[in-house]
């Protein structure tokens, strides 16, 4: 009798071990599932597919003073740059700033060499003192009287100007003027939208 439940005991406790052996078993599986289904939560993904390219990443062509710029559309050269209260444009007619303000500008001269006439407002630009002020400008033409077009094969002298405070006249060490325009010469357009961009560095 005594043989028969010892034997009974052994045999209970073996099953008792086997099935916690088995029970932990189950428990690291499970665990190591769960901890991959943890990784894959966090796999971050790289794409490789190309940033698309914007108008703001086309490549800006540094001119020099007196550097002539041909394209199909039209010809441009700036020649001289400088400052004045006071800009004449025919005549009889002229350009001047307010008290406390000067003109930036840089003056040039421009032929149109497309099928049609086009708007001063074709040509938008910035001029950028010392890498912190901007101010947005488009081109003036000179030498007639509310002149805003220039025809097929006509030449203007230019304006590209901005009214500084006196206290920046006085105290910038160097400017960018960036400037251009499409190939249709659109009206109102942005440097953003700009087929040809060009920039001039002036210090002073």
């Amino acid at each position: 009798m005594k043989k028969t439940i010892i034997k009974s005991g052994i045999i209970g406790i073996a099953l008792l071990m086997l099935l916690y052996a088995s029970g932990c078993g189950n428990q690291s599986q499970n665990g190591n599932s769960s901890s991959n289904d943890d990784d894959s939560a966090f796999v971050i993904k790289i794409s490789t597919d190309k940033t698309p390219t914007t108008s703001k990443n086309k490549e800006i062509k540094q001119i020099s003073l007196n550097e002539k710029i041909t394209t199909d559309i039209l010809e441009m050269t700036i020649e001289e740059i400088g400052e004045a209260k006071k800009i004449q444009s025919t005549d009889i007619s002229y350009w001047k700033t307010e008290d406390g303000e000067t003109f930036f500008y840089a003056k040039g001269t421009i032929k149109n060499t497309y099928k049609e006439a086009f708007e001063r407002f074709s040509i938008p630009g910035e001029i950028i003192a010392d890498d912190k002020y901007t101010y947005s400008i488009r081109i003036n033409f000179a030498g007639s009287v509310g002149m805003t077009k220039l025809e097929p094969l006509k030449s203007s002298t230019f304006y590209l100007m901005a009214e500084f405070p006196d206290e920046l006249i006085n105290t910038y060490k160097e400017c960018k003027i960036r400037f251009g325009f499409d190939e249709e010469l659109t009206p109102f357009i942005s440097l953003d939208n700009a087929d040809y961009l060009f920039e001039l560095d002036y210090k002073k």
